[in-house]
């Protein structure tokens, strides 16, 4: 007898959610996330939309559209979702570490600008200090490039995209 309200408990916990109810939720930002790392923009942009329909200032999903917009080569649609993002939140180190790559070819001057943005909130941000040694080194400040690769490396010995750059810009 004693054991019938733990089983009563737990058949009331598995009632909780059917899955009816689980295959009816749209996908999130989350799993744009996945589709962009998997290779799939398209599937991303599409994910971010849905999410974007229900929830216009959804920092998270601004910042995965423009990603998205950026690989499927839509630059200046990618720059009006990541500064809606930072209307939405202008600390967002997503929409900053984007419109910094965005800049990059164009202006780097303003792409350091972006990055350096993102270090005074997160000054252990790798992305942000690899992508600041790119900047400096195409404006010609190779030694300022180079620190901003060690300091990410002393972050995290194992990030290969600071480590190859380093060595490039030594070169």
């Amino acid at each position: 007898m004693r054991g019938w309200p733990i089983i009563v408990l737990l058949l009331l916990a598995a009632c909780g959610r059917t899955m009816s109810d689980i295959s009816a939720q749209q996908p999130g930002v989350d799993v744009a996330q996945a589709a962009l790392r998997g290779g799939s923009p398209q599937t991303a942009l599409q994910i971010a939309g849905h999410v974007l329909a229900t929830a216009p200032g959804n920092e998270a999903a601004l910042v995965v559209q423009g990603d998205a917009l950026t690989d499927l080569g839509r630059m200046d649609e990618a720059r009006a979702s990541y500064t809606a993002a930072l209307k939405s939140n202008p600390l967002s180190t997503g929409a900053e570490i984007g419109l910094g790559r965005l800049d990059l070819a164009t202006d780097p001057a303003r792409a350091e600008a972006h990055f350096l943005e993102v270090l005074q909130h997160e000054p252990r941000n790798t992305t942000a200090l690899n992508d600041l040694g790119v900047a400096r080194d195409l404006q010609g400040h190779h030694d300022g490039a180079q620190s901003a690769y060690r300091q990410a490396l002393g972050i995290n010995p194992q990030d290969t995209p600071a480590e190859v750059n380093l060595a490039l810009s030594m070169a």
